[in-house]
């Protein structure tokens, strides 16, 4: 089996290719909440733009911690200024 081959079926699939049971479970689960007012305090409904961010590749990166203090006192155009995070970070990144 090749890399690109492995890739489709394994890795690259979508959920319904690789198990359509829970596919149709998570599709019976979203009817059910657009269809019900669940009223127990303790759940909340997460908007789609954040399930989508949860479901991307940034779910296979392992993190722990809080962020450096520096993050926390840049204002958001400095943390969004993604040519500096980078350059800062290989020039200071934790070099295990």
């Amino acid at each position: 089996m090749t890399t690109k081959e492995y890739w489709d079926t394994y890795l690259g699939a979508e959920i319904g290719l690789v198990d359509p049971d829970v596919d149709l479970i998570i599709g019976f689960e979203e009817e059910r909440q657009a269809r019900k007012l669940i009223m127990i305090p303790s759940e909340s409904m997460a908007p789609k733009a954040v399930r989508e961010a949860l479901g991307s590749v940034f779910n296979n990166v392992y993190a722990e911690g809080y962020p450096p203090l520096r993050m926390t006192r840049d204002d958001e155009a400095r943390l969004l200024d993604f040519s500096h995070q980078l350059s800062y970070y290989r020039r200071y990144a934790d070099r295990r």
